[in-house]
């Protein structure tokens, strides 16, 4: 909170409503609240390094229940009717407390909708937190990349990239997911929300935007998220670009909630 304040009381209306409530929760937290949680994390890491003597990793689930649709407000556990995404945190939020190294991987043949599970390890052992999570997918108990889904996932970023180029504005509006949370970090501006973003794209004067992709890299996240990365280098131009996307299984297909695009200063020749 302390690192946002000055943002948060010049730009309050930036920030998504959530990710702000939260923010301002954690400034008026009182001093006496803060030393008291400061020391309890002190004992508890001394717990946890204690564990660590005797096991290499520990397994956990990443929450305590599979993905649910977007939009999904509730959902019921043991018959209690709980917000859904109040309580996505509650196995992660005491090993983040800790500052313990962790890799979540999605479960194999865990239902319809992904269920993910936590391997932990201590302080500065990512390598035994990255060695299991390795083994667990050469075992098929956990899986990074589902063919299928990366093959959809191309297909729809080739889609993007077509209707790009060719300045097809109705197929990049249909691309993005229509949300006030979907966002546009562009080479000049920040955009906020799907109508935003069209307003951006539908007032932009058109201008060659054909170019050269490299280095692109697809990463599947279950069945319902990815990530597309790739570098660029328009026609004609000396600089080359940065893209990154987050890529949602919707209601209406696939579909962008994040992009952020940036240019890389030219290369100067070495001597």
């Amino acid at each position: 909170a302390e690192l946002h304040l000055p943002a948060l009381r010049t730009r309050a209306a930036e920030f998504d409503p959530k990710t702000r409530a939260r923010f301002l929760a954690g400034a008026l937290v009182p001093g006496a609240w803060y030393a008291h949680a400061q020391r309890f994390r002190r004992w508890y890491c001394r717990e946890l390094a204690a564990l660590f003597r005797t096991v290499d990793v520990i397994l956990a689930p990443v929450t305590p229940y599979p993905a649910f649709p977007i939009g999904q407000a509730f959902i019921e556990i043991g018959g209690q009717k709980l917000q859904a995404a109040g309580h996505l945190g509650v196995y992660t939020q005491p090993l983040s407390f800790a500052g313990l190294p962790v890799v979540a991987a999605p479960v194999v043949g865990s239902g319809p909708l992904p269920l993910g599970v936590q391997i932990v390890a201590a302080p500065w052992r990512e390598d035994l937190a990255l060695r299991v999570a390795a083994a667990a997918e050469a075992l098929g108990a956990a899986v990074s990349h589902i063919p299928e889904i990366v093959a959809e996932v191309t297909e729809a970023f080739m889609r993007y990239e077509r209707a790009l180029i060719a300045n097809d504005v109705a197929e990049l509006d249909a691309l993005f997911w229509q949300s006030p949370h979907t966002l546009r970090y562009g080479i000049g501006e920040n955009l906020y929300g799907y109508d935003a973003i069209a307003a951006f794209r539908s007032g932009r004067p058109l201008i060659d935007l054909t170019r050269r992709l490299m280095n692109t890299v697809i990463t599947t996240y279950g069945r319902d998220t990815a990530t597309v990365n790739t570098e660029f280098q328009r026609v004609g131009a000396t600089a080359s670009g940065r893209q990154s996307h987050v890529w949602l299984r919707t209601a209406v297909g696939w579909q962008v909630a994040a992009a952020h695009v940036s240019l890389l200063p030219p290369r100067t020749p070495s001597t």
